[in-house]
């Protein structure tokens, strides 16, 4: 029964709303506790009054230059090249060639907020794997020429682990540029970032600090080797690398639905079913799952069970009457739910954080395929094979007309 302290309820709580309104906007302004960093919101009223010292725990040197460099605006501007396009009027895709953060700089004017899924291959930092000075406001080619990263054409400085800034230079090429990703993508998008072992300790925590790390969403080991490493100089053969995967907002991309893999399952039609092949799930559910208890009796031979299930008990008798429900082992065996091979990709199942390179490509089948389309041998380094970009475009639930980018982040 009601009383008076029933209706007498608290005011609402403004000051959190906006504090939580602000670090769904801007989560690179709170600290990975969650706190608002009054330092960082100040730098970016007044940023030529706040000291640069560096306060956050995860720090590096030129952190604070990066993060400027990604929100000051561009001078530059996007060319149509009508002679380098193919089927302009009739592709929906698009290629852009130039500095890739001021390019995506330019992308938001058009683009913000609009992105589903986004994916990159950045460089892994290896010893002299790119080049490292950014200059915002000059051609790229030009600039390394006048600061003498080039010479004559030929590239004469890299980041290379002698230099005491090795890690720091790569944290600012990539903090700059995951900055304005998020910005690109949809409340619902999600990023996928592939990294070697070198840097994926720092990968990590630099997606907290520009997702935040409630919105990390997991961390895949794919193998891309099909063959077994034999190199007696190491310990440990690398035959995997890691995608981490980070959401906008973990709560909207729920809402829209998380993406599914393919089912596996050996599809055969014992019962001559209409619909075609079919394979089958447990309809009982796993011991890590919630799900709903009633009795089912199987009618061939009496036998019941009570367990928890994967649907309420409308649902089962739905498909029981729909012949989904079958007993495997003669009838002896608890019910599973049939799903045929049509509705395969409907149905799905929860991705791993391990990818096979049977079932999503590996590195030389890769090259092979990229060697048979242009005529030339290693033309990329290290490709990721289709079913690889594949799967994880079917894992971030885009669909058939939603954006998906990849930029190429330049490496000299």
């Amino acid at each position: 029964m009601e009383n008076i302290n029933d209706l007498m309820l608290l005011s609402h709580d403004f000051n959190k709303e906006r504090l939580d309104t602000l670090k769904n906007l801007f989560p690179d302004l709170f600290s990975i506790e969650g706190k608002l960093n009054v330092e960082e919101f100040k730098r970016i009223i007044e940023p030529h009054s706040i000291s640069e010292t560096e306060r956050y725990e995860f720090r590096w040197f030129g952190k604070s230059k990066a993060k400027r460099n990604a929100f000051s605006p561009t001078n530059a501007t996007l060319i149509y090249d009508e002679d380098r396009s193919v089927n302009p009027t009739e592709t929906d895709n698009l290629i852009i060639e130039g500095e890739n953060l001021e390019v995506l700089k330019l992308l938001t004017n058009s683009y913000r907020d609009r992105v589903k899924c986004i994916y990159i291959d950045p460089p892994y930092n290896i010893d002299g794997d790119f080049v490292y000075n950014d200059n915002y406001t000059e051609n790229r080619k030009p600039y390394w020429e006048q600061t003498g990263v080039t010479q004559n054409g030929i590239k004469i400085d890299t980041n290379v682990e002698s230099d005491g800034r090795f890690h720091s230079n790569w944290l600012d090429m990539m903090f700059s540029r995951l900055l304005i990703a998020r910005s690109l993508m949809r409340p619902d998008g999600v990023i996928f970032i592939s990294i070697d072992d070198k840097e994926v300790a720092n990968l990590r925590k630099l997606c907290d600090e520009v997702f935040g790390p409630e919105n990390f969403e997991g961390h895949i080991h794919w193998r891309r080797r099909h063959n077994q490493p034999n190199d007696s100089t190491k310990m440990i053969g690398i035959v995997a690398e890691h995608i981490l995967s980070y959401s906008k907002n973990k709560e909207e991309f729920k809402k829209v639905g998380v993406g599914k893999v393919d089912l596996t399952g050996e599809f055969s039609n014992p019962d001559n079913d209409a619909r075609g092949e079919w394979a089958s799930k447990p309809w009982k559910a796993a011991s890590d799952q919630s799900g709903s208890r009633y009795v089912i009796k199987n009618s061939l031979n009496s036998k019941s069970y009570e367990e928890d299930w994967m649907g309420d008990e409308e649902t089962y008798k739905s498909l029981l009457a729909d012949n989904r429900i079958v007993f495997p082992k003669n009838g002896e065996g608890t019910p599973r739910k049939k799903y045929f091979r049509f509705e395969r990709e409907l149905e799905g199942q929860c991705a791993t954080n391990w990818w096979s390179h049977t079932e999503y490509g590996h590195n030389q089948g890769a090259n092979e395929e990229m060697t048979s389309i242009f005529g030339v041998k290693n033309i990329f380094s290290n490709p990721k094979p289709k079913e690889l970009i594949r799967g994880l475009i079917q894992i971030s639930n885009a669909k058939t007309n939603d954006i998906i980018l990849d930029f190429l982040l330049e490496v000299g």
